[in-house]
């Protein structure tokens, strides 16, 4: 997770926090979500703070962020009318959430890309993201082949999502349609020559 925090870090999108850990491991929740998100995906910052969920303080440390998610579509409330910032996003929410809010289109998937995650009727409404995010060296699966979309998302795994999508160039194809770059790369042997974004 080196080189992808250290680039979080360069690029402001996560700052860590006042002990001077990263807490790699820790699971990610939906007001952080919102801030990292916003910020990887470059998204200009609200002007106007107003949300209305009901559970959010007007001074919440993240309601900037929320307003810009929500202006932009990048993430919803419940139907209750609540946020619910404190709740723990999984390995299938933040992969979905990210890729939406990029506006890169999502190829159909109708072959399972791990063994826990078959395409079908079941796993429709997020299988398109983690089939590209697969194809395309986003993220990866355990030593047995399985993705575990509900496991909490961890702050290390979020950062190198983002890492590898940079290094991929894929951020110059936010809100351009579909991503036709290279899908070979592998994180743990490439080593990007062209890329500002590889630091030692």
């Amino acid at each position: 997770y080196c080189k992808a925090i250290e680039l979080m870090k360069l690029k402001g999108i996560f700052s860590g926090y006042p002990d001077g850990t990263f807490r790699i491991g820790s699971a990610i929740n939906r007001a952080e979500t919102v801030k990292v998100v916003v910020l990887a995906i470059g998204l200009s910052l609200a002007n106007n703070n107003a949300v209305h969920f009901w559970d959010v303080p007007n001074n919440a440390w993240y309601l900037t962020y929320l307003a810009s998610a929500v202006r932009y579509g990048v993430i919803n409330g419940y139907p209750d009318g609540a946020f619910r910032g404190d709740r723990v996003v999984n390995r299938v929410e933040l992969l979905k959430i990210f890729l939406e809010g990029t506006g890169i289109t999502m190829p159909y998937c109708t072959k399972a890309p791990f063994n826990d995650t078959p395409a079908n009727a079941e796993t429709r409404w997020y299988i398109d993201y983690v089939c590209f995010a697969a194809n395309n060296g986003l993220m990866f699966g355990d030593g047995a082949g399985n993705y575990n979309p509900a496991a909490p998302m961890t702050r290390g795994d979020v950062a190198m999502l983002f890492y590898n999508f940079y290094v991929r160039g894929m951020d110059s194809q936010i809100n351009l349609g579909y991503y036709t770059g290279s899908n070979t790369y592998n994180p743990y042997t490439y080593v990007p020559t062209t890329t500002s974004y590889y630091y030692y």
